[in-house]
């Protein structure tokens, strides 16, 4: 807890100090192993990042929270390919944030499935429908519903 207090006080080796401690106690500790990566994220990091977040995953398959920062690594290196898998599995296993299915309605829009992308933009606006850029994504990809696609987001941009 007084690591996630300098946490959240972007006071990150402080933090990793406390995550350090806990880790040398119980070396499999998922919140120490989440905590230290998310430092590590913080700190633009990835690699260390990426190596605590598939310990993590390793021992603790279902944190789906993990899977998604762990996808969230290489997202924010524009590693796209190697993101999908990661936050595909957070989905599988229930992270249904409206981040989360942004980025895989991209992800799979990167890939050109448009089957997926369309899939997952859709819900995406089924949890925020204000996101215009997502119904500009889905006017390119649905060309037989772009014009209501448009309408949507032209009311939003008012």
């Amino acid at each position: 807890n007084i690591g996630n207090g300098y946490y959240t006080n972007q006071q990150y080796d402080s933090a990793l100090f406390y995550y350090n401690r806990v880790l040398e106690i119980d070396s499999k500790n998922s919140s120490g192993l989440y905590n230290k990566a998310l430092v590590h994220y913080q700190k633009e990091q990835y690699n260390q990042s990426i190596e605590l977040l598939k310990n993590c995953v390793s021992l603790y398959p279902d944190n789906s929270d993990a899977l998604s920062v762990l996808g969230d690594n290489y997202y924010v290196q524009k590693k796209y390919s190697e993101a999908l898998p990661w936050f595909r599995r957070a989905y599988d296993k229930g992270s249904r944030s409206t981040e989360v299915l942004n980025i895989l309605g991209f992800l799979y829009d990167q890939q050109s499935n448009s089957t997926e992308a369309v899939r997952f933009y859709k819900e995406t606006l089924q949890q925020d429908s204000s996101l215009v850029d997502v119904y500009d994504r889905l006017a390119a990809l649905d060309p037989a519903q772009a014009k209501k696609y448009g309408q949507m987001a032209e009311k939003w941009r008012k």
